[in-house]
């Protein structure tokens, strides 16, 4: 807040008048100009702080892509050998088979950093382009955790039936049949997820090119 007082003594010309006015402008444009540059090192101190937060933590989700990539490899390959499994039940019930597995495995991205930002206002004061490849980068990035985290939940529920049961032999027909069919949907769950992580593997690269 800044302060303007009245001459001490009255003033006894123009001179007067305009030297004590003059002294007043000076005065103002001088703290004007020096709040506007504690503000713009204030602005520069948040953003640069906001960025190496952002990095560190895209760089922390980078090293955790291919952990998942690698879970949902595997989830894959345990799905396409449950749905043999189970094709084998329907199709010769009461026969040796080998034993179903439903074992998701998933570790979703962190955003804290960029929500920080955001909350601050940080990404205010960042370049349009940065902030819109940012956004972009964790726009995707959600929806991949969601998918991933809709995944782990189904694949819980799945086998259901099973559970309900004494034994996978003991399940009815239709059991069987609807078995299949969640399993098979897991499958494709699985698979589409598989190709957003392969994409999003691009979308890290690019982040690291952006200014640190």
């Amino acid at each position: 807040m800044l302060d303007v007082h009245p001459p001490h003594a009255a003033a006894h010309s123009w001179r007067d008048i305009f030297i004590h006015l003059a002294t007043i402008t000076v005065g103002l444009f001088i703290a004007l100009s020096l709040e506007g540059f504690i503000e713009t090192i204030h602005h520069h101190h948040l953003v640069a702080e906001a960025r190496e937060n952002i990095h560190s933590e895209i760089e922390e989700n980078r090293q955790q892509l291919p952990l998942n990539v690698t879970a949902i490899q595997k989830d894959a390959e345990r799905m396409r050998q449950n749905i043999l499994v189970i094709r084998q039940l329907r199709d010769h019930p009461h026969t040796p088979h080998e034993a179903l597995h439903f074992e998701a495995s998933w570790s979703g991205f962190e955003d804290a950093a960029w929500h920080t930002a955001r909350d601050t206002g940080a990404l205010s004061y960042m370049p349009y382009n940065e902030v819109q490849q940012l956004s972009q980068l964790y726009a995707q990035q959600q929806y991949i955790n969601t998918r991933g985290t809709a995944l782990f939940t189904d694949q819980g529920l799945a086998p259901r039936a099973i559970a309900a049961e004494a034994s996978v032999d003991d399940l009815r027909p239709a059991e069987i049949d609807d078995l299949l069919r969640n399993t098979t949907a897991l499958s494709a769950q699985i698979n589409a997820l598989q190709e957003l992580l392969q994409h999003f593997q691009a979308e890290y690269t690019e982040a690291e090119k952006l200014e640190k």
